[in-house]
């Protein structure tokens, strides 16, 4: 099965009751070019009749604390992402269970550590694999406890350019700006967040999409998975 443009018009994957050969294709690709014996497959939402806008390829079997590839539809707007994600977990007093992160463990951590050196190297090496496509990266936040100190919710978004980075809707910024940006976002102790970087396909690119295709392009951000993930 290749991607369908009816899916971003839709706003959620439509891949059938059985086993979705999409997603499976596009993982034996990636497991063929990055040497992996498997990858896990995840569908977001994943409780049963749910609308899945949001697709994951990942080594391990523990949900967020991994670096993972990603295919993403928007919820705004007919968009299909392709990148490599990662999360930043809670750790309030009332947190527990898969939602509490372990700094010891959750590859966020390293996402903070490494941001400035991925924003100013491995997303340069990124579009120097696909010219004329921007990467983006996005960064969305959500309050879960009553922390009068943290936003209820917000999302940012950067672009890279023409070898230049810009806040979407802000105008010029940089790898420190974006890096102290997610630093702040590193601190709130009672919010969840979520991190991606991109490319964005719009309904004529994603018509008929191959797994190859789709494969080829998550590949591209496999050094910074790489970089997360160790």
């Amino acid at each position: 099965m290749n991607a369908q443009a009816a899916w971003l018009q839709k706003g959620h994957f439509v891949l059938g009751e059985d086993e979705p050969s999409f997603t499976v294709a596009t993982r034996d690709e990636l497991c063929r070019a990055t040497g992996l014996s498997h990858l896990e497959i995840v569908q977001y939402p994943n409780h049963p009749g749910a609308w899945r806008h949001s697709l994951y390829w990942r080594e391990g079997e523990v949900n967020y604390a991994e670096a993972q590839f990603f295919a993403s539809i928007a919820k705004e707007y007919p968009i299909l992402s392709l990148g490599v994600s990662v999360e930043k977990g809670l750790e309030h007093a009332s947190a527990s269970g898969e939602d509490l992160m372990n700094r010891e463990t959750w590859d966020w951590v390293r996402f903070v550590k490494e941001l400035q050196h991925l924003a100013s190297v491995e997303v340069e090496k990124v579009a120097e694999k696909r010219p004329g496509q921007a990467v983006t990266l996005r960064i969305w936040a959500r309050r879960y406890d009553d922390s009068a100190n943290e936003p209820g919710h917000e999302t940012r978004s950067f672009s890279f350019f023409e070898n230049q980075w810009f806040k979407r809707h802000g105008g010029d910024s940089s790898p420190s700006d974006i890096a102290e940006y997610v630093a702040e976002i590193d601190r709130r102790e009672g919010s969840w967040a979520f991190a991606s970087f991109s490319h964005d396909l719009g309904p004529g690119e994603a018509k008929g999409l191959s797994p190859l295709a789709a494969a080829e392009i998550l590949l591209a951000f496999d050094g910074i998975r790489r970089r997360l993930h160790r």
